[in-house]
């Protein structure tokens, strides 16, 4: 029975749906994206493959849909962090929860809503060149200078350094410009006269075409920084020389500029990433590494933490377990004839042992000496703790597992 369905109904696989599945990669970023989380499709790789069998999958309660941190966002780009399997382990709950509602139905009544992905969280970065074939258009070239206005004309001098006669010098340019950014700034100092207003003078040669003289509108200096953009009528400028026109004369104010070209794409626009990740690849060594994380903490932990409690263990018998990295033993109550042998810590008999094992059988027995007690080293296939204390012995055993 499925809370999802109406009056508590059954689910069952839809129509045509295969007995198993397998999701990776694209597949996944689809899923995503197609539901509201398009924010978080780089997240696909990292989860890598996702499969199960589809009758056992609908005939169980949807998995719960996370909520997610900036924090999971940050620890999955980074998988030297604790939390990084755990902020993965979320993303995935995301796609078993979209899977749910594509791949089952409940048996009658309405079919309920699927349940909204998680909204990008408040200060996340700038993911849009990860795993990506696109990204922010990046210049092709740049040049910047800052000069004073000193000249008594009110046409300044060029932005660059002019050449050994007076000559205004030329940015040489790269092949294949189309479009020019221009930044500018003017800052007021000095005792004046100061400017109040200018505009932009861009001359751009061209290899077969006359030379283009582009101007800005005027700009009202307030101590802000300008941009223009310039579109280029032919692709096969070659030099262009950078003026700026002022309204004072002798002014003693200071011009930062600074051009940026822009080969094949426009300026705020999307360009082609260099050698864009394969996310197949990718995806298999994100598992790999999930792997190899797995078994550094059970073999190699950094830290344990604790798990589900026992208490109020006495007599004979046996607990269910999994995945721990040891137990944490603790005696509430130790009879007067237990033996005691004074020291730190002080060491304490016949009040019992414990074991762990599988179904298969059980391991070398832990004799119960100090309270607390560690046992530690306990390998990942333990699937069962037992335990003999005397009747006059009681315990709380605590699982310890390994860090998410």
């Amino acid at each position: 029975m499925v809370s999802v369905c109406v009056s508590n109904g059954p689910a069952q696989a839809k129509r045509g749906v295969p007995q198993a599945v397998a999701f990776a990669g694209a597949a996944l970023a689809s899923r995503l994206n197609n539901r509201g989380g398009a924010w978080a499709n780089w997240v696909a790789p990292f989860i890598g493959v996702v499969s199960f069998e589809v009758d056992n999958f609908c005939t169980t309660e949807p998995v719960a849909m996370p909520t997610i941190t900036l924090n999971d966002v940050l620890a999955v780009l980074n998988p030297a962090s604790l939390g990084n399997f755990t902020a993965i382990e979320k993303f995935k709950d995301v796609i078993l929860n979209i899977l749910w509602y594509e791949l089952c139905e409940c048996v009658s009544g309405a079919q309920p809503t699927p349940t909204p992905v998680p909204a990008q969280p408040a200060g996340s970065p700038d993911t849009s060149g990860v795993f990506g074939n696109t990204g922010p258009s990046l210049p092709c070239a740049a040049k910047e200078n800052t000069v004073f206005i000193t000249n008594s004309s009110s046409f300044a001098l060029v932005l660059w350094p002019t050449d050994g006669n007076g000559n205004n010098t030329t940015f040489t340019l790269p092949p294949g410009v189309t479009s020019i950014r221009v930044h500018s700034l003017v800052t007021t100092q000095g005792a004046g006269p100061h400017v109040t207003s200018y505009n932009i003078s861009m001359q751009v040669g061209y290899a077969a075409h006359s030379t283009t003289t582009h101007n800005s509108v005027t700009h009202t200096p307030v101590g802000v920084e300008y941009i223009d953009d310039f579109t280029l009528t032919n692709t096969d400028a070659t030099g262009l020389i950078l003026e700026y026109a002022c309204n004072a004369g002798n002014a003693t104010d200071k011009f930062y500029g600074k051009v940026e070209v822009f080969c094949g794409t426009t300026p705020g626009g999307t360009g082609i990433a260099c050698c864009p990740a394969d996310q197949y690849t990718t995806g298999l060594l994100l598992s790999m590494l999930q792997a190899v994380t797995l078994i550094q903490r059970q073999h190699v932990p950094f830290a344990y933490v604790p798990g589900h409690t026992h208490p109020s263990l006495s007599g004979n018998g046996e607990f269910s377990v999994q995945g721990i990295l040891g137990l944490l033993i603790e005696l509430a109550s130790v009879p007067g004839r237990a033996g005691e042998l004074a020291g730190h810590p002080e060491t304490i008999y016949s009040v019992g042992w414990v074991n762990v094992g599988t179904a298969d059988g059980w391991l070398t027995k832990h004799v119960v000496e100090h309270s607390p007690m560690l046992v530690l080293d306990v390998p990942g296939t333990v699937t069962r703790v037992g335990y003999s204390l005397p009747s006059d012995v009681s315990a709380t055993i605590t699982e310890l597992v390994r860090e998410a």
